[in-house]
């Protein structure tokens, strides 16, 4: 029946073993069948994304728990524990939120030159409103702000854009009293702030009725900091009638103040305005990225703590040859290495804070990464870094060991050779006394349409890795093994291995000889 593992399971003491699956937050959730297979075979879930620092801290730094709370109800349900995943990772961060804690000083000397007729009504908002202007684009917002959000002023206005398009995407735009006289040099002056760089900031004039647009004068916008963006233009085309401020490029929210906009005057003082720019010092980074990590370890544990008594505290730490990394191998949109700004130390203070906002000594915190089985480098390096966290005072309970596995490409004596290295992986993670957890095991074939040959293999790989750590990790050591996925249904894999057929049931949720080879 479809309770064959969970009453395998059963036949084994459930205080020190955890059977796990590696689940999607929203199908756990929302759909039934995922949901229900996953508590009949299963005691506990591991969330692969919507967990991590990305998903839920906000753009202030604050925490959004909707979907973790929705989540709980589920587990509370079900009667199924949550392992926690994961605190301190590279990946998957809110790097924007990261990065503007960080970004270098922009002071700026105001221009007290007059170089502008202007001909806008409420340019500073300090009525408490943006009226007269209005806009579209997007699923974009403008609205005022509260009252001392202003640029040294009560108010301004706010234009919020949820995605990343192009720059006219999103739109404020305010009504001229008549057209733009076609020869006459207009001007744009505004200060911007914003949470996000956008190279594309941009002003310009359009025909109402056509939509043509011309006089554009773009800006950077810079992280938290109030930044000029002006210019000016030549009119060139009859009926301008509209001036619009572009902010659709770059996903974020932005706060305008002072906006002035007319012919340019005839005489002006000589420009007095200039931007300094001045980087933070390491030290600063260092003290403002120690209190982000803070601020995100102890809200997180502190709401978690009633429903989850383990973590991955501190996720792929090692580069392949063993050493630690140290932030300057990544980058992307969602990287963030907090070892670049915290140093060797920040595992140290990640277990510690873990422990800290916890359930104390009870939790089970543990460092994880891949490719242990076939690195010894990189397994060797790991255990000397939980030596190193724990000589500076931390307590790492466990270490996770990932087994992403594959076959594809493997022949017989690749197959052997493989198990091999599993054996000797975990006769020396037995060695390092700590509890051992295998962490995301899924098997890899290289192909969506495997062979009945392709699909023995995987069974056999399966049973073999779980007879591996049962044979050399003693039971007193043994956290448990987690599955890392429910089913093979592409919807399941748009981000891990795409194009593959990894795990226990196929895309209907029907048995595959992998179930057996796990049971």
């Amino acid at each position: 029946g479809a309770l064959l593992l969970l009453f395998l399971l059963l036949l084994i003491p459930s205080w020190w073993f955890k059977l796990g699956c590696g689940v999607g937050l929203t199908p756990y959730v929302e759909n039934e069948p995922y949901n229900q297979l996953v508590n009949e075979n299963f005691n506990e879930i591991t969330i692969g994304y919507l967990m991590k620092h990305g998903p839920v801290v906000k753009s202030d730094g604050s925490l959004n728990f909707t979907n973790i709370d929705k989540l709980f109800v589920k587990t509370d349900e079900a009667g199924i524990s949550v392992f926690g995943h994961t605190l301190v990772w590279h990946q998957n961060q809110n790097a924007k939120y990261l990065n503007s804690l960080i970004a270098d000083k922009v002071i700026v000397t105001p221009d007290d030159s007059e170089k502008i007729i202007n001909i806008l009504d409420n340019s500073d908002f300090e009525n408490g409103t943006i009226s007269p202007w209005g806009g579209w684009g997007n699923d974009s917002s403008r609205k005022v702000s509260e009252k001392g959000q202003g640029y040294s002023s009560d108010y301004a206005m706010i234009l919020v854009n949820p995605k990343d398009a192009d720059s006219y995407s999103a739109q404020a735009a305010y009504s001229l009293p008549s057209e733009l006289i076609v020869g006459k040099t207009y001007c744009y002056s505004a200060m911007v702030k914003a949470d996000v760089v956008n190279t594309d900031f941009t002003f310009q004039v359009q025909n109402p009725t056509s939509y043509a647009g011309e006089g554009y004068v773009s800006g950077t916008t810079a992280v938290g900091q109030w930044v000029p963006i002006e210019g000016e233009f030549t009119c060139a085309k009859a009926g301008m009638q509209r001036l619009c401020i572009n902010f659709g490029k770059a996903a974020g929210t932005y706060y305008v103040d002072n906006v002035k906009f007319g012919e340019k005057k005839a005489t002006t003082k000589a420009a007095t305005r200039g931007v300094q720019i001045i980087p933070l010092s390491d030290e600063e980074k260092a003290l403002l990225i120690g209190n982000a990590l803070e601020s995100w370890i102890s809200q997180m544990v502190s709401h978690c703590k009633s429903h989850i008594k383990a973590w991955d505290v501190v996720n792929e730490p090692m580069r392949e040859g063993g050493t630690l990394r140290d932030g300057t191998e990544s980058s992307g949109d969602d990287i963030f290495s907090w070892v670049k700004y915290l140093g060797k130390d920040y595992a140290v203070t990640a277990f510690k804070l873990a422990r800290q906002y916890g359930n104390g000594d009870s939790d089970k915190l543990f460092i994880n990464d891949y490719n242990l089985e076939v690195s010894e480098a990189k397994l060797a390096g790991l255990i000397d870094y939980v030596t190193y966290i724990e000589s500076k005072g931390a307590k790492v309970d466990g270490i996770g060991t990932q087994m992403h596995l594959s076959l594809s490409g493997k022949d017989a004596n690749g197959i052997a050779n493989l198990k091999q290295q599993i054996d000797k992986m975990f006769q020396t993670l037995a060695a390092s006394g700590k509890l051992i957890k295998v962490s995301e095991l899924d098997i890899a074939l290289g192909t969506a349409s495997p062979t009945d040959t392709q699909f023995a293999d995987q069974a056999e790989m399966y049973r073999y890795v779980i007879e591996s750590y049962k044979k050399y990790i003693p039971q007193a050591q043994q956290y448990g093994i987690t599955i890392w996925g429910v089913s093979d249904d592409p919807a399941e894999h748009e981000n891990w291995l795409p194009d593959d057929a990894p795990n226990l049931w196929d895309a209907s949720y029907g048995r595959k000889h992998a179930y057996k080879g796990v049971a």
